[in-house]
């Protein structure tokens, strides 16, 4: 809360007292007791104060969950950088492990694009539309048998 906030809230505050002794000023010129004055007087102090504390108690406990809310998005937003880079370098682990094993088995160009796209689910017709040919050539069944005689 800066400073106007402040100023606003306590100048609010201040006059609520004004109008409470404007409103018994009134009330014993219309000629109610004394007593019964005061007690209105006093009510009215009390229902301030008990909604006053409801009010404190309340925005409290929300700016406590706020901050509470606020440390765990950055925890789990430290959580999914941490998680991010480790998935990077195990993919990068992967892709080095499998263009290792296709120069083991020495693939070459077209072989190597078709055995990725059969590692990434498709079927040999798939693999042949992907890479704009009419039918699936030799080397994708080289690269499948060269996957299953290591297996």
């Amino acid at each position: 809360m800066n400073l106007k906030d402040k100023a606003v809230l306590f100048g609010a505050l201040g006059l609520v007292p004004v109008f409470m002794a404007i409103d018994g000023y009134g009330d014993w010129l219309e000629g109610d007791s004394i007593w019964l004055i005061m007690l209105d007087q006093v009510v009215s102090v009390g229902a301030l104060v008990v909604l006053g504390s409801a009010g404190y108690y309340f925005l409290s406990r929300w700016r406590t969950r706020m901050m509470l809310t606020q440390r765990q998005s950055d925890s789990f937003r430290t959580d999914a950088e941490y998680w991010k880079r480790e998935a990077s370098q195990l993919l990068q682990g992967l892709s080095q492990a499998i263009d290792h094993q296709f120069e083991r088995w020495g693939l070459t160009k077209s072989e190597k694009e078709v055995a990725l796209l059969l590692l990434k689910g498709f079927s040999m017709e798939e693999a042949a539309a992907v890479r704009g040919v009419c039918r699936p050539r030799p080397s994708a069944t080289r690269a499948w048998r060269c996957t299953r005689r290591e297996a």
